[in-house]
């Protein structure tokens, strides 16, 4: 990941698209040596869910999780990939972006993750890396939507206000029943204050009392 303890404090890890895969990815395919760990091996097209991987590899708010992922293929014989994720899968976004470096050397990918009913839908962003001709592995940049998150924060915020807000309404448009001295029922709106009119004597002031606390008293 981006900061890995396998960089000098201070640094980050910040690839282009040519190292990622004329260095990296093309040492792995062919089996050369790596000049740090800081790609892990991990399967993305399995049984664990995004923020699992993130969690356990210990992602960092505004940092990339960079991955070796080996690609499924739907059937022996195809060429189809399935892209299924956990309880999700990984959405294409765009077409095959050509990564050149004096010639064509590989391809990148967007990938969203797709999950509908979870709230991590649409949370999770890939980019997938593949070296030109070949599919046996193919290096992953995962990193978290957070625009995304910050947005349907806001929205939930939001409706929370409204909620509070209609709840704070009805109250003061609630009516009490009371009753004048002949014992007939009337609705009386609430003073300014709820606390100001108890429920002590229950329906037992008159109206006049009711809408005028302190009235006739010396």
């Amino acid at each position: 990941m981006a900061s890995s303890s396998c960089l000098p404090p201070g640094n980050k890890f910040r690839p282009t698209d040519v190292d990622l895969i004329a260095h990296y990815l093309h040492n792995k395919v062919f089996g050369l040596p790596l000049s740090s760990d800081i790609v892990k091996d991990c399967d993305l097209y399995g049984s664990q869910e995004p923020w699992e991987i993130w969690k356990f590899y210990k992602g960092e708010k505004g940092e990339d999780l960079y991955i070796f992922t080996p690609l499924k293929k739907t059937s022996s014989k195809g060429k189809r990939i399935c892209r299924k994720f956990g309880s999700g899968a990984w959405y294409g976004e765009d077409a095959a972006q050509e990564i050149q470096d004096n010639r064509v050397i590989g391809y990148k990918k967007s990938f969203r993750y797709e999950n509908k009913g979870s709230e991590h839908d649409g949370e999770w962003i890939m980019h997938e890396y593949t070296l030109l001709g070949q599919d046996q592995f193919v290096l992953c940049r995962i990193r978290r939507n957070y625009q995304l998150i910050r947005k349907r924060h806001l929205g939930k915020k939001r409706k929370c206000h409204e909620v509070e807000h209609t709840d704070e309404n009805h109250q003061s448009n609630k009516c009490f029943k009371v009753r004048n001295e002949q014992g007939t029922e009337y609705e009386a709106m609430p003073p300014v204050n709820d606390h100001d009119f108890t429920k002590d004597a229950e329906a037992n002031l008159t109206l006049t009392e009711a809408l005028f606390p302190g009235f006739g008293t010396k």
